[in-house]
């Protein structure tokens, strides 16, 4: 596992709670039977950060704290299709590759100076922020979108929900029968409060 982390690329994400990524689970595999093709998979959870090493327990509660505080009672939100883009070391580490990120936009508010105590570990950081269902290189050639779509799937919208953690998430792409694949790994997750109290 230290031989895995050390070779991944590393991001802060989001994670909604179970029932809200078997119910993406469903939607995306019901998006490959309709035809959607020349894509990778991604785990249901949206990228908020690229770090440069992963955030401490302590870090991590910090921000948790500081997003439900933000949010307050306001539920998360994912009704519409969005796509930004989402870079990871190469399998060589030479270079940085770049594919297209799609799924469901959530609304939770990033305060300004949540990072604050640990910007020197952000590369950089991700807008919107997306619960991914699938990741799309940017040559259009290679990506077979459904037709009924315009080129993007849509996203049906999901409940909305108060419980979601955040984590650190290792990336790495591997090499597989001459094809390009990936693993993935979530780190300890670290849930938003409930609620905050004054």
């Amino acid at each position: 596992m230290k031989t895995f982390k050390k070779s991944a690329s590393c991001f802060l994400v989001i994670v909604p709670h179970r029932d809200i990524r078997v119910r993406l689970k469903k939607y995306s595999d019901e998006l490959y039977k309709n035809g959607l093709k020349n894509v990778y998979d991604f785990p249901r959870v949206a990228p908020v950060a690229s770090l440069f090493m992963p955030l401490s327990p302590d870090e991590l509660k910090h921000i948790a704290y500081s997003l439900r505080k933000a949010a307050g009672e306001n539920k998360i939100t994912a009704e519409k299709t969005a796509l930004t883009s989402f870079k990871y070391k190469s399998v060589t580490e030479e270079t940085e590759e770049d594919l297209l990120l799609i799924g469901h936009e959530i609304n939770i508010p990033i305060p300004d100076g949540i990072f604050n105590t640990c910007k020197k570990k952000i590369k950089s950081l991700f807008s919107p922020a997306i619960i991914g269902t699938c990741l799309m290189p940017k040559t259009k050639e290679r990506h077979a979108p459904l037709p009924q779509t315009g080129g993007l799937p849509a996203v049906e919208p999901i409940p909305s929900f108060r419980a979601a953690a955040i984590a650190n998430m290792y990336w790495l792409p591997i090499q597989e029968n001459n094809e390009t694949a990936f693993k993935w790994k979530i780190d300890k997750l670290v849930w938003l409060p409930k609620q905050i109290k004054n």
